[in-house]
């Protein structure tokens, strides 16, 4: 079975470069200040840190079907957890 890849939250540091942070919205690493830049996502219904615990808590749930192929470390760093 080919290793896991790596599963990033909205809002978590990339481990190979801490100057970055995964985006849910723009599904890429993005520079911390895209946060907060209010033009990037200006009308979002979602706060960053709602879509992080919606991940969240998601992901703790043993049926999750994204553990099949990804992993994320408990460990994980993420901005506004």
């Amino acid at each position: 079975m080919p290793p896991k890849r790596r599963y990033y939250f909205h809002d978590d540091v990339v481990e190979d470069d801490a100057r970055l942070v995964y985006c849910a919205r723009c599904d890429e690493a993005v520079p911390v200040a895209h946060f907060y830049d209010m033009t990037i996502h200006p009308a979002s219904r979602v706060s960053d840190y709602d879509r992080y615990l919606r991940s969240r808590k998601a992901w703790d749930q043993k049926s999750c079907p994204l553990r099949l192929h990804f992993s994320r470390p408990e460990t994980a760093r993420n901005i506004f957890a």
